[in-house]
């Protein structure tokens, strides 16, 4: 075995090594230009370029930049079929699909990575710390323990990813739509977590819990698994969850109208055995065991909560009256219902 010290030869492999995260089919005018530093040796079924004391294994170019303990290459040049590294791991990486299309841009941090060319998949172990983003779509968060991602085709890249005991974190920006009922971030916690770019989903299971804060109105979704569907820009559409669910809501108290006892709802909290949250109509429903309670605002005193169970809740949050006939603000309905609270007073 021949072990030496290089730049210039390593240098020439590395463009070999990563042809499938080229960005565009077009020729340059000049060749792209690459480096790498660190210990070169040449294995039988490969090479592999190691820290030295000038700093960590690297390699640089156009498509990628990664530094580690010791990154390798498995194949004969120029096709190598796969790509890994171990120890310290720091990866930046444009990765296109083989039918070509938009680009994948994924940087994280994690303790080694393995890029398997033909199949378009990195596989990322030990404390993630990072993005990725399909150009022109939103950015996901890169955490938890493992994290496999497959660029299946244009467009449709699959994020699979494996929580340990960190378990796996999505957060969402605050809305801005300029709605009464805009909520501030979201953060998304679970056991583990695939996203679907192609769909725009992302399934989170195994004590899956989303809460927002900072926004005018703020809410608690805990479920066994849900299912989260985003907008382009990235917001929340939907969010339906699987298995008993517990869901707490918050709105800022109005006050009573003229004549009135008391206020709308200002918090509801329900559990059942399956919800649907709609963004676009401020919508939840809720069926099966249905079991919770609203609470409403007096005008002078303390806040009552009215418990109510049924087979199907629907709460839906309007900012302002819709035909004539709607109420504005918080609302509670419904089926096959028992209403306990205090008394009703008729003043007869």
């Amino acid at each position: 075995m021949f072990v030496f010290s290089s730049r210039i030869s390593f240098a020439t492999l590395a463009l070999c090594a990563f042809p499938v995260v080229a960005q565009t089919k077009a020729p340059a005018a000049k060749a792209p230009v690459s480096s790498s530093s660190g210990d070169l040796t040449f294995t039988p079924n490969g090479i592999r370029l190691e820290r030295n004391a000038r700093g960590p294994a690297r390699v640089q170019s156009p498509q990628i930049d990664v530094s580690a303990q010791v990154i390798s290459a498995v194949g004969t040049a120029p096709n190598y079929s796969q790509v890994s590294a171990r120890g310290g791991v720091n990866l930046k990486l444009n990765l296109t699909p083989r039918d070509g299309g938009v680009p994948a841009r994924i940087e994280v941090k994690s303790s080694s990575a393995v890029l398997t060319v033909r199949e378009r998949k990195v596989v990322l172990r030990g404390n993630l710390s990072g993005f990725y983003q399909v150009q022109g779509g939103a950015r996901n968060t890169l955490s938890g323990n493992v994290a496999t991602l497959t660029y299946v085709s244009s467009g449709n890249l699959i994020a699979d990813l494996e929580g340990g005991t960190r378990g796996v974190v999505l957060t969402l920006p605050a809305e801005t739509l300029g709605r009464a009922d805009d909520l501030g971030a979201v953060t998304i916690r679970a056991e583990r977590a695939q996203f679907n770019q192609s769909a725009g989903t992302a399934t989170f299971s195994g004590k899956a819990r989303a809460i927002s804060t900072g926004g005018p109105n703020s809410f608690d979704v805990a479920a066994t698994s849900f299912v989260l569907t985003r907008n382009p820009d990235g917001s929340i559409k939907t969010l339906q969850t699987t298995g008993r669910t517990l869901v707490k809501l918050d709105v800022p108290p109005d006050a009573a109208a003229p004549g009135a006892t008391a206020g709308k709802p200002t918090r509801v909290e329900v559990a059942a055995d399956g919800a649907v949250i709609e963004r676009v109509t401020s919508t939840a429903t809720f069926e099966g065991n249905v079991k919770g309670f609203y609470r409403l605002t007096p005008a002078t005193g303390t806040p009552q909560n009215f418990d109510f169970a049924g087979s199907r809740a629907v709460i839906r949050y309007a900012g302002t009256p819709a035909g004539g006939n709607a109420l504005a603000g918080l609302s509670v309905q419904v089926s096959g219902a028992t209403v306990q609270g205090p008394a009703f007073n008729f003043d007869f």
